[in-house]
C-alpha cells in the first residue's frame, strides 16, 4: 500500500506539511472537502501550489491522511481517559465522555 504521505526529512520540510495540513483542517471545516481546492490550502499555509505535491499525491490523499490522523488522536485521548477507570461500566462510561468531549473540543 503506498503512504498517504510523503514524510519530510527536515525540520523545515515537517514545519511545511503541517502547515499544510493545518491550513486544510480549517478549510475543509469551513468550505468542505468539494469546496476547497488545493490553491485555496497553499495560499493559506504559504506554500507555492507545486510544494502540495512534495508531500501528498492529490486533495483525496491529504484528505485521508488528516482521517487517520484524527483518527489516532481521538483513540488515544479514549484510550487515556478508559485507563483510569477501574471497572468497565466506568470505563464504558469514561470512553463515551472522552469521545464527546474530544468532538466538542474538536470542530
Amino acid at each position: 500500500m503506498q503512504s498517504l504521505v510523503n514524510q519530510p526529512k527536515t525540520k523545515r520540510g515537517q514545519a511545511t506539511l503541517d502547515r499544510l495540513t493545518n491550513a486544510a483542517e480549517q478549510l475543509f471545516y469551513k468550505k468542505g472537502y468539494h469546496g476547497t481546492s488545493i490553491n485555496d490550502i497553499t495560499g493559506l499555509a504559504n506554500v507555492a501550489p507545486g510544494t502540495f505535491y512534495i508531500y501528498f499525491e492529490d486533495k483525496m490523499s491529504l484528505y485521508c491522511y488528516l482521517l487517520l490522523q484524527y483518527s489516532h488522536r481521538i483513540r488515544m485521548h479514549i484510550a487515556k481517559e478508559v485507563k483510569k477507570s477501574s471497572s468497565r461500566k466506568d470505563a464504558e462510561r469514561a470512553g463515551l465522555k472522552a469521545f464527546l468531549h474530544f468532538i466538542n473540543d474538536h470542530k
